[in-house]
């Protein structure tokens, strides 16, 4: 149990830094400053339609919202993987509520589409690869969900066939 709980800070604490890194990549984008450094003055780079980004930053933060509340719901063991390794009793698509009443795997979605959004409105120029190679992953790990892609039988189907 001591492993899966050091699983879990280490993956949430990673997922921060990526989160922070990309912020301040994004914010050296808009004010037109090199990377990791405090801008001079408070104005957009002229390269970058005040319109476009507002639309931007609203489609990315909606997408981080759907994923925080598919967070949420699931709770953060169902979300670091606590019912594949069986840390987490229920049966597989037992969340029944929003996000996942709407959305097909919402944690990942949410995510693909604010990188989606952020890459074409900021990232595209400047880190041709950097989001498209998170959302491949992102995708990829998806895949792995939806057909259930990993070593032996999960704890849930095995259980069923005990009963």
């Amino acid at each position: 149990r001591q492993k899966y709980e050091d699983f879990k800070r280490i993956a949430f604490t990673f997922k921060l830094i990526a989160l922070i890194q990309l912020g301040i990549l994004g914010s050296s984008i808009v004010f037109n400053t090199p990377p990791y450094t405090i801008p001079s003055s408070i104005s957009i780079s002229e390269d970058i339609s005040s319109v476009g980004l507002v639309a931007a930053v609203l489609i990315a933060a909606y997408g981080y919202y759907v994923s925080a509340m598919a967070t949420k719901v699931l709770g953060v063991e169902g979300t670091y993987f606590g019912i594949e390794l069986g840390f987490v009793k229920a049966e597989y698509g037992f969340v029944k509520k929003w996000p996942y009443s709407v959305y097909p795997h919402p944690m990942i979605l949410g995510q693909v589409v604010a990188m989606v959004v952020l890459h074409v409105a900021l990232f595209q120029r400047r880190y041709p690869w950097l989001l498209p190679l998170h959302c491949v992953f992102y995708l990829t790990h998806m895949l792995q969900e939806i057909y259930d892609i990993w070593k032996g039988e999960p704890w849930y189907k095995s259980e069923n066939k005990k009963n």
